[in-house]
């Protein structure tokens, strides 16, 4: 979140003694990125060329192996007119005249084959656009040999994500908020991510797509997650008798009869109850493992590499996992400070679950207040009907949710509500609702002030996306985000919205797609709903 960092008036970082006045040509089609890209690095002092295509990139890349003063690093847009940038980085790497320098790809974020291509023809690195100036920096350190802080949260990051890209993931989660944490946590390791919000939509997933986990809530409406398991593991090819541990079996399909049937999909259970005896009841119902609430980035990537034998699985991905730095950079200076204002709040944690995006962690924290905000008049009323039951699940649902954006005060608090109501303990439950009350107060001044930076922090961002989908894609998008707006519901509204924004370039609909981001992130959906219906006829789709 800090913009400090991220403005090129800011004082420039330090650059190494051999690196200073380095001499870089950046390639780019598109004027306005070109001209940010440009001012980052002569920020950090360096010296730039110029090239809008790869025929004029290789013309001035070949000149300069006339000169003493040859190019030191290129930077090159993925996306170009006519020859496209790998290949423009081929014919470099392949110059029998000299040595290539250190060549960068810009690409866009969710272009695996682009990452893997470059990875395949020894290019140094990948950015993944938007591009900031402090990842910038850090990777062009990182390229010539040079250590960097931020870069080792990258490093540490990318391993423990490492073997996951191109994943396709099933997650049964019926809570909006945990969901989209879930989610997100998942994106971050390239990991595809499709949800369903009880047993019976998990079922009806499972028979039309093969997918290569599942992870399972065990409390969900309509059909709970031990009930799914079941019908699962009722509907799949049996192993043979010298089938290995389900951990090391690949989902494998087979076709015949109605539908599709799978052999053994990897099914992990995520559940609150921490009880000892949890485990051995989700082993008993057919899964094969098991993560415990709140999510932990680290336990839920090493319990899938555990389950799923990746040598074997369909569609490997890019063996590339995209940098955490691409979602923002974090100063532990900041976060101690917004720690100290908002102690109810594990900022370092929350950020840490989300890759270092302030803006995502801020994005949910709001989604958390606005499902709650209502939540401590909820809890009067219920117990003025005395509905001791249903505020002990509302309670559980709150401690779930809080552990999961890191909100450590009011999931203690809601802990307590929950003995509370079990116990029918009046005068717990009257003071603990006054402490909750003051509690969520803080989040919606939490969130206005990462939000407020954040966006700052996202204008100085030289973000040029790619109109590469089709039309038809585009109005599936649209008709999704249609469908969200009307049933409602926020989390998967934004999510679409943040898909749609990431795969299509909409300059001449920029203030209308602004608008139509505003009402969706102030939930005002019937006003959303008309700005999209503008843009969708503006658009002919």
């Amino acid at each position: 979140m800090p913009v400090s960092d991220e403005s090129v008036t800011a004082d420039p970082p330090a650059i190494p003694r051999e690196l200073k006045n380095l001499n870089v040509l950046v390639v780019e089609d598109n004027a306005a990125a070109l001209s940010v890209m440009i001012r980052f690095l002569e920020s950090f002092g360096f010296r730039t060329a110029a090239a809008g295509n790869a025929e004029e990139a290789l013309s001035l890349y070949e000149k300069s192996l006339d000169r003493a003063d040859k190019f030191d690093l290129i930077l090159m847009d993925m996306r170009l007119p006519g020859m496209d940038g790998i290949t423009a980085s081929e014919k470099i790497k392949k110059n029998p005249r000299a040595t290539a320098p250190p060549i960068i790809i810009n690409t866009a974020f969710g272009k695996e084959n682009d990452i893997r291509r470059a990875k395949e023809l020894g290019i140094e690195s990948c950015l993944i656009k938007p591009v900031k100036p402090s990842v910038l920096f850090d990777t062009i350190m990182e390229v010539f040999g040079h250590k960097t802080f931020s870069g080792h949260r990258r490093k540490k990051d990318a391993a423990n994500a490492e073997g996951l890209s191109g994943l396709e993931v099933l997650l049964a989660e019926d809570h909006p908020v945990n969901r989209r944490v879930a989610v997100e946590i998942l994106e971050t390791a390239g990991i595809f991510a499709d949800t369903a919000a009880n047993g019976i939509e998990v079922l009806e997933a499972v028979r039309k797509k093969r997918y290569d986990a599942v992870l399972m809530d065990i409390q969900m409406p309509e059909m709970d997650g031990f009930e799914a398991t079941r019908r699962i593991r009722e509907g799949e090819t049996p192993p043979p008798a010298d089938h290995p541990s389900p951990g090391d079996s690949p989902p494998l399909l087979r076709r015949g009869g109605r539908g599709v049937r799978c052999e053994r999909i990897p099914i992990i259970a995520m559940t609150a109850h921490a009880m000892s005896g949890d485990r051995e009841k989700c082993l008993d119902a057919g899964m094969d493992d098991y993560i415990s609430k709140p999510i932990s980035r680290k336990e839920l990537f090493d319990v899938l590499r555990k389950n799923i034998k990746r040598s074997e699985v369909r569609g490997q991905g890019s063996g590339v996992v995209l940098p955490a730095s691409q979602f923002g950079s974090t100063e532990l200076a900041e976060v101690s400070i917004l720690n100290s204002q908002f102690p109810g709040i594990d900022i370092a944690e929350g950020l840490e679950r989300f890759g270092g995006s302030w803006k995502l962690y801020a994005s949910i924290l709001k989604d958390f207040y606005h499902f709650y905000k209502n939540a401590v008049s909820e809890f009067y009323h219920l117990l003025e009907a005395k509905d001791f039951e249903k505020a002990t699940l509302k309670a559980h649902s709150l401690k779930g949710a809080a552990g999961n954006v890191s909100a450590v005060e009011i999931a203690l608090g809601a802990k307590t509500l929950e003995s509370a109501y079990e116990c029918r303990d009046e005068k717990m439950i009257q003071e603990t609702l006054s402490k909750l009350e003051k509690d969520l107060s803080g989040f919606e001044k939490l969130t206005d002030r990462i939000m407020t930076e954040t966006e700052q922090e996202i204008s100085d961002s030289p973000e040029q996306k790619i109109f590469e989908n089709s039309s038809s894609a585009l109005s599936e998008l649209f008709r999704k985000l249609g469908k969200c707006l009307q049933k409602f519901d926020p989390i998967e509204a934004e999510r679409c919205f943040r898909e749609i924004r990431s795969s299509f370039t909409f300059s001449d609909f920029e203030k209308d797609m602004a608008l139509l981001e505003r009402e969706i992130s102030n939930y005002n959906f019937d006003d959303a709903g008309k700005i999209l219906k503008n843009i969708t006829e503006n658009l002919k789709l």
